[in-house]
């Protein structure tokens, strides 16, 4: 791991392990570059945890239909991270990281 990936993290455990009404306070202690180091890597999580989320879900049934198939669980979660990156106010929602590692 290298030191920038580290300091993330430490970022993301520090602020997230944190109570969030001291979240203010967390974030205006940043500097710009930590700032956008975190942001990328908070947004990154929650497209990463949102189609996981999504797709254990509809293979584990937990929806009480059953297991839904690789391709269905597959697309339920794309479009689950489109509307997340949506929710983030990205400009292009279907767009993003799994997208461009051709998540499949």
């Amino acid at each position: 791991m290298n030191e920038t990936a580290r300091n993330t993290d430490e970022l993301i455990e520090d602020v997230l392990t944190c109570a969030p009404s001291m979240w203010r306070m967390k974030v205006e202690q940043l500097s710009m570059e930590e700032a956008r180091a975190l942001d990328a890597a908070l947004a990154d999580q929650v497209e990463r945890m949102t189609f996981l989320r999504s797709y254990i879900s509809d293979r584990a049934g937990l929806a009480g239909c059953g297991d839904q198939g690789h391709e269905s669980a597959n697309s339920n979660a794309k479009r689950a991270v489109a509307g997340a990156r949506k929710a983030m106010g990205f400009s292009y929602p279907k767009r993003g990281p799994l997208a461009e590692r051709g998540i499949s």
